[in-house]
């Protein structure tokens, strides 16, 4: 048996990005991983987002310091400080920002029902499921510029093809 731990997120249904202790999803569908784990993609369906995390896990924090006495010493003793967030920890919108369908770079592209992410190993790449479109979508993660790699807007179906001549229908 083991034990479940939330990474990212509040619980809160809204989709707010930040520190990954205050970052909110409203409808996290799918997630991704490099194979070193450096690197999380989750898609957030019902805001039409594809979010970046850099799990904190993976920065060490400094070692714990002995706690400093209070003054006067009859004071009670402060409540420890919370570590540090570390540099890397913030959950950020990759691309989309509201619904619809558009090529584009970061916030100017748009999802409707991202659904599901595939990121390559090295996280160079990844395909994103456009679900209610129909559609597989391709993001370069460095720039995050997003193109449709695969079937066409809208037209639903199951054929075999190359880009835009194949077909899927609400592909997950």
């Amino acid at each position: 048996v083991g034990t479940v731990t939330t990474r990212a997120g509040t619980g809160a249904a809204s989709s707010q990005d930040g520190a990954a202790d205050v970052a909110t999803f409203y409808s996290p569908t799918g997630i991704a991983a490099t194979t070193n784990g450096m690197l999380v993609l989750i898609t957030d369906d019902a805001h039409h987002r594809v979010r970046r995390f850099l799990p904190q896990a993976l920065y060490p924090f400094p070692p714990s310091l002995p706690p400093v006495p209070s003054y006067p010493p009859s004071a009670p003793p402060a409540p420890p400080m919370p570590p540090p967030t570390p540099p890397g920890t913030l959950i950020t919108t990759l691309a989309g920002w509201s619904y619809g369908h558009a090529d584009g770079t970061g916030t100017s592209a748009r999802f409707y029902s991202p659904w599901d992410v595939a990121l390559a190993p090295s996280g160079e790449f990844a395909f994103v499921v456009d679900y209610t479109y129909h559609v597989i979508r391709h993001i370069d993660v460095e720039t995050a510029v997003v193109t449709t790699f695969a079937g066409s807007v809208g037209s639903a179906g199951g054929t075999d093809g190359v880009g835009a001549s194949a077909r899927f229908q609400y592909p997950s």
